[in-house]
């Protein structure tokens, strides 16, 4: 019903198909002994055509929060709503803006209510439905029509309706005005009541810094900022990294005023120029398609706090989208780290030990958590993991198919080639041992997988011998040994 550009339009209805419009319900009052009738989202767009064909017709009209109705298209795992995450909220807008005019010209045959109250209050709906629409509810109530367990919700008070209604006016202003000209409203149900933002006085020492990166879309960046508010304890910093908007960056962390490019290296520059003017005492750095978890904070700092040999905590993440379910990272050694990306989730890294490594490698783009992880563990920080979900994750189509690339095992090992030279055969045989076989996965594109990676591992390695064995041939050459002992003679 809408294309990202028009949505169709009651005059786009062909007469045929309003005559056919016309049958089939003129065979459904022939069949039913009461009142009956239909739901669709979509017959939102033609609500006018509805009222032509059934002029007697009374509606009842459910409206809901954007950043739930967001929730429950993620949730779908389509890749047009994972590709596009604002889709969903201009979809929002596009319905609720046809769904508040058509209330407004026929207010005397319409119900307007918020779906959360209905389900809720279910005999203050019913009677509603009774005074206004002159319809009885069911005998055994609203409950036999609605399944509470797939209908979820945040608690009142979330941060992202706060957000959202600081980054997204229009979409905060519209559901204002669905608010204000309802029968039935959230505010009686209370499930999206906006809570102000709080400042609660600042310990005396933080604990943590959490990167944001805000390069994304908006309402995923809203989602990764709201769920820092919601899941980290007190002591902790929230900086937005190179964001959309200037000043005041939303949930009340500090804006950043980075680069604002979005190729990968420049993002990780911007990140690590935030990482520098951080001051807690451990740093985590998010992606706008993670969102944090309660839970996993307070044990990773404690492990930081009470382990001084350890730089590095991390956690599973829990997939959304077009994959779903919990993902363990690997153990965190050095030998597997060197073999595979073992950092593709959250975790925690001590400042001292962050600065110590020289912070986070902007050749290495995308993969620049997996390139810190590899070179704190060469400098002897241990790596720790605990088994607590870090991070919840939005997985796109897109991801399904994605494999580190050539350019960036190159950058990798030439600059680990030390590391990759002395324990190649450690680091083949941890890859064989822990490389587990995804779900779905035939036992054969495992394999070629294992062996792929082998021969690239190989193949690098001696071309890094070669190219160090002609250096030790050009160094031992006598012209080379003359030209040295010439620029010693001349200073």
């Amino acid at each position: 019903g809408w294309d990202g550009n028009r949505a169709v339009e009651p005059r786009d209805v062909e007469r045929r198909e309003r005559d056919e419009a016309a049958e089939l319900i003129g065979e459904r009052r022939a069949e039913s002994k009461g009142p009956w009738g239909f739901k669709d989202p979509r017959a939102t767009l033609l609500l006018e055509h509805w009222l032509e064909v059934v002029p007697d017709a009374a509606f009842l009209l459910l409206y809901r929060e954007p950043w739930e109705v967001a929730a429950s298209m993620e949730r779908l795992g389509a890749d047009v709503f994972l590709d596009h995450p604002h889709y969903a909220y201009d979809l929002w807008s596009v319905y609720n803006r046809r769904l508040l005019g058509f209330f407004r010209r026929h207010r005397e045959r319409c119900l307007l209510v918020h779906s959360g109250a209905a389900i809720r209050h279910p005999a203050t709906a019913g009677r509603l439905f009774r005074d206004r629409l002159g319809i009885a509810p069911p005998a055994d109530g609203l409950d036999s029509m609605v399944d509470p367990g797939r209908y979820r919700t945040r608690p009142p008070g979330d941060p992202l309706a706060r957000n959202v209604e600081w980054a997204l006016p229009e979409v905060a202003g519209l559901f204002g005005e669905l608010e204000a000209a309802a029968d039935l409203t959230s505010s009686d149900d209370r499930s999206g009541a906006v809570a102000p933002a709080v400042s609660p006085e600042a310990p005396a020492e933080l604990r943590l810094t959490v990167l944001v990166d805000g390069h994304g879309p908006a309402p995923q960046v809203l989602e990764t900022v709201s769920s820092v508010e919601r899941a980290a304890p007190r002591g902790v910093e929230r900086v937005l990294v190179s964001g959309t908007r200037s000043g005041e960056a939303a949930g009340g962390g500090r804006a950043a005023t980075g680069a604002r490019d979005s190729t990968p290296a420049r993002r990780v520059a911007a990140a690590e120029l935030r990482a520098a003017s951080a001051t807690g005492a451990a740093l985590m750095l998010l992606s706008c398609r993670q969102r944090l978890l309660p839970g996993f904070v307070e044990p990773a700092l404690e492990v930081l706090e009470t382990s001084p040999e350890v730089g590095l905590v991390c956690g599973s993440r829990l997939e959304v989208g077009r994959r779903t379910g919990l993902r363990h990272p690997p153990d965190p050694e050095l030998d597997r780290l060197l073999a595979e990306d073992g950092m593709r989730g959250a975790f925690l890294v001590r400042r001292r030990a962050w600065v110590e490594v020289g912070g986070l490698d902007p050749e290495a783009g995308e993969w620049c958590r997996w390139e810190l992880a590899i070179r704190l563990a060469r400098e002897g920080w241990g790596l720790r993991r605990i088994e607590t979900p870090a991070v919840e994750e939005v997985v796109a189509g897109s991801d399904l198919e994605s494999t580190v690339p050539e350019a960036i095992w190159r950058h990798l090992i030439e600059r680990h080639r030390e590391a990759y030279l002395d324990r190649l055969p450690q680091v083949l045989e941890s890859l064989r041992r822990g490389l587990a076989t995804p779900e779905g996965q035939p036992a054969q594109q495992l394999a070629a997988a294992v062996a792929e990676r082998e021969a690239r591992l190989h193949g690098l390695a001696d071309r890094l011998r070669r190219k160090e064995e002609e250096l030790d041939r050009l160094t031992s050459s006598r012209s080379w040994r003359w030209l040295s002992a010439l620029r010693g003679l001349l200073g």
